[in-house]
């Protein structure tokens, strides 16, 4: 079992102030609330510091953690989540894993008495906090410029040290998860925190979560797709012709459907979106990072390929298993 170093044996990542971090944590990371968030039996408010994740989850949905007991090491506890994840998603979890291996090299811990930026994107949840009960940003994410010098995560120590093991273990899975999330399209990170809390509970265990169940949470929080804007494309879904490409992304919403190809733009209704944007983004990266003949999707003007330069017919490819690039509307 690997081990979380704590923040005293790490290195100390200091920044000299917060509008200095504005303007490198380009992602969102995990949050936590702190105050008087809880009552106990009596109805006297109790002074806590949780993951909004788990906050939520028991709040909003009633569910109960299920982590072991409170002197479990964090190590155990994010083991106990990933073994979950790979009962309905091994793939995802092969890949989570392998971050979670490097996740102490690509981390460091803020503790110069900056702080976070805030990310405003946790939802109802703030309609619904006690009067004493706050929202801080714990952790975030950032594009590294100077690998491997410059951390990929950065982690609040004031608000890690505040946290007990179960919300440890869930914050280091949330940015692992929203990693994932980021490279599809993600901007804001309220799948991701359905997701943590999910693995966090024993609905995996008890069989509660089948492959149906599960296929509607991805779907639902775009963990199945890369994105952009409107579009999502399904790698893992080929058709061999147009019409069953067709059929796929009318099945998904109501209205959902393939765009069209003219020149440089592809057209959905009266809206086009152009190649420059496209390229550059997750959808886009990931198309470009296949082998040539992979980049390769459905339209209804047939099979386009996105080259560096922009899009192009690609009527060798007509017969050859491609994707589907549907416009999902939600």
């Amino acid at each position: 079992m690997r081990s979380i170093s704590l923040p005293a044996l790490s290195l100390a990542f200091a920044l000299s102030a917060a509008p200095a971090l504005a303007g490198q944590i380009v992602k969102n990371g995990g949050a936590v609330v702190s105050g008087e968030c809880f009552l106990d039996d009596s109805g006297t408010p109790v002074v806590a510091t949780e993951i909004v994740d788990f906050y939520e989850a028991k709040i909003l949905r009633g569910w109960d953690l299920a982590l072991g007991e409170p002197t479990e090491p964090v190590e155990a506890k994010i083991e106990k989540m990933l073994n979950r994840l790979a009962v309905v998603d091994p793939e995802r979890a092969e890949v989570i894993r392998g971050w979670y291996a490097t996740f102490d090299s690509e981390r460091a811990w803020l503790r110069n008495g900056a702080s976070l930026p805030q990310v405003d994107d946790v939802g109802e949840i703030r309609e619904v906090l006690p009067l004493r009960c706050f929202i801080y940003q714990a952790a975030g994410q950032r594009i590294p410029e100077n690998l491997p010098f410059d951390p990929f995560y950065i982690v609040d120590v004031r608000w890690w040290d505040k946290l007990n093991n179960d919300s440890k273990a869930g914050l280091v899975v949330h940015e692992l998860i929203y990693r994932d999330g980021v490279r599809r399209g993600h901007t804001q990170s309220v799948g991701t925190r359905f997701l943590t809390a999910l693995l966090a509970t024993d609905l995996i265990d008890r069989g509660q979560i089948g492959p149906d169940v599960y296929k509607g949470i991805l779907f639902r929080n775009r963990f199945d797709s890369y994105t952009y804007n409107g579009f999502r494309l399904y790698p893992e879904q080929s058709f061999t012709n147009e019409a069953a490409a067709k059929e796929f992304c009318a099945n998904l919403t109501v209205d959902s459907q393939l765009p069209y190809l003219s020149g440089s733009y592809l057209l959905v209704d009266n809206n086009n979106f152009g190649h420059t944007a496209f390229k550059t983004s997750p959808l886009g990266s990931y198309l470009l990072s296949l082998p040539e003949d992979r980049r390769v999707f459905w339209t209804l003007s047939g099979t386009v390929k996105l080259n560096i330069g922009g899009f192009s017919n690609s009527d060798i490819y007509q017969n050859a298993p491609a994707p589907a690039l549907c416009y999902v509307r939600l």
